[in-house]
């Protein structure tokens, strides 16, 4: 999600002749290195200075700020509407309920969203989205409590992807407050690091 995967793409038609402008300020064509040189290919790490809410919002994408940076959520398989960015403690789904849905740390940003739905039933929207290399195998554990007791949905399998999101919808014998908060959760990434969730978590009043 948060870098774009641009690869075995292949260029077909004229040559084309693109300048790389070094940080020494002087400029290198993409002939003018040998691809059989090996030495003198130049490498440098690509980062994040900010983020186009239009290619986010057409994606589904949700722009916030966590601890005063720029991250981004998926939050829906649909184009959505965000006309600004704004710290995710002034989300009106946050204030709606209670909760702190998106948690971001140093090596991505884990999320849970809890809505009462009617006939005592709700449905829990959870996911994550790691950098600085993809997942290749995670467990994920959520907790829901009403004043009867709590019920546990895990998830958890090999994957290859910058993020992962699933829907549980949650039934209750009872109406009334209840929480769903990520009561487990880390993916292991394919650089050998192994990132743990945050804890997001997030209330409603059951109907």
């Amino acid at each position: 999600m948060f870098i774009d995967k641009w690869k075995n793409r292949t260029l077909v038609g004229p040559t084309i002749i693109a300048s790389l402008v070094l940080s020494s300020g002087a400029t290198a064509t993409a002939d003018a290195v040998d691809p059989a040189d090996q030495s003198k290919k130049v490498q440098a790490a690509l980062v994040t200075k900010s983020y186009n809410i239009e290619v986010a919002n057409a994606h589904g994408y949700k722009i916030v700020l966590v601890d005063g940076k720029q991250t981004s959520v998926k939050v829906s398989d649909q184009p959505i509407k965000q006309d600004g960015i704004k710290p995710y403690q002034d989300d009106p789904q946050v204030i709606a309920a209670g909760g702190e849905p998106v948690v971001g740390g140093s090596c991505g940003v884990s999320f849970l969203y809890y809505t009462a739905k009617g006939n005592r039933k709700a449905d829990v929207y959870t996911g994550f989205d790691v950098w600085p290399a993809p997942a290749i195998e995670f467990y994920w554990e959520v907790s829901v409590t009403d004043s009867i007791g709590t019920g546990v949905g895990t998830w958890g399998y090999p994957v290859n992807n910058w993020n992962w999101e699933t829907y549980w919808e949650t039934s209750h014998g009872p109406t009334g407050y209840s929480l769903a908060k990520v009561s487990g959760g880390w993916a292991l990434l394919a650089n050998g690091q192994v990132c743990y969730s945050g804890g997001p978590w997030q209330d409603t009043n059951l109907y």
